[in-house]
């Protein structure tokens, strides 16, 4: 694949998409970048999910596209994910940007059963996509697809899927240095607690913190002793790189807001 020279009109459409990456604070939203980028490589349907680790094991979890519908969305999740020859290429934590006609040869991709019972259907036939990984950590994947009348992605299409993935694999990883955890994502608990991998009960503490409660008033809140207060305040310090209570407290304001799941709020008699 030879380099081409990137329009300047698509070079502009690339640093608005950059731009608003870094510009939206907290978790990296896919489904903007997916939104934007239709604009700039042009495809029919698309795909994202996160890539995550529980108990030493790789998940893959919200699933998430604009245009698939969620019944056949569902049927990837529950069958056809064993059949994409693509995922078996973006399953290690390297950052990729790939064609699906560069690793599987058309006799072979047109013939498979992921072609025939999921693909054709909505009437997807090349496969575009890029794994997001950076420093041996998995975050993601984005996959694009066209159908057969509007042909395969272009070399120069690839190069602007490679600009956007370098963004997109640095943004992950300055938020997330130690990965994802799928029980952890941020729509279901803090933004901290998805970035260190804080457990449930130094999730609940973290919470506190970012309501204001005072250090002296964190054991009464938790009804647990001084003792257990300290020993998960020192993880919480180690796990998120800072010296002291007013370095976290400063640490949760930067995040923007500490999300304060539903079942910490029953807890905390938080409305929401």
């Amino acid at each position: 694949m030879e380099d081409e020279q990137i329009p300047a009109g698509t070079w502009r459409m690339i640093n608005n998409l950059v731009a608003e990456l870094y510009r939206t604070p907290g978790f990296p939203d896919l489904d903007m970048v997916v939104g934007r980028l239709r604009d700039i490589v042009p495809f029919s349907h698309s795909m994202t999910c996160l890539i995550g680790s529980r108990d030493e094991r790789v998940e893959f979890f919200e699933y998430h596209s604009a245009d698939i519908p969620e019944g056949h969305l569902a049927l990837y999740r529950d069958k056809y994910i064993y059949y994409d020859f693509i995922l078996w290429y973006s399953a290690e934590a390297e950052r990729r940007e790939f064609r699906q006609s560069d690793i599987i040869s058309e006799p072979y991709f047109s013939g498979s059963k992921f072609m025939r019972e999921w693909l054709e259907p909505i009437g997807a036939h090349f496969g575009a996509g890029l794994n997001i990984a950076q420093d041996g950590v998995a975050y993601g994947n984005v996959v694009i697809y066209r159908s057969l009348e509007e042909g395969d992605f272009s070399d120069l299409d690839m190069q602007v899927l490679g600009v956007i993935n370098e963004h997109l694999c640095a943004r992950f990883a300055s938020l997330y240095p130690l990965g994802l955890m799928s029980g952890s994502y941020p729509a279901k608990g803090s933004e901290l607690a998805a970035r260190f991998h804080l457990t449930s009960r130094e999730e609940e503490l973290v919470a506190r913190v970012g309501l204001g409660v005072a250090r002296r008033d964190l054991a009464d809140e938790l009804f647990i002793s001084e003792n257990t207060v300290k020993r998960h305040l020192n993880s919480v310090y180690a796990k998120c790189g800072v010296r002291g209570y007013d370095e976290l407290a400063r640490l949760v304001g930067t995040t923007g807001r500490v999300v304060v799941t539903e079942r910490l709020a029953s807890g905390l008699g938080v409305p929401h």
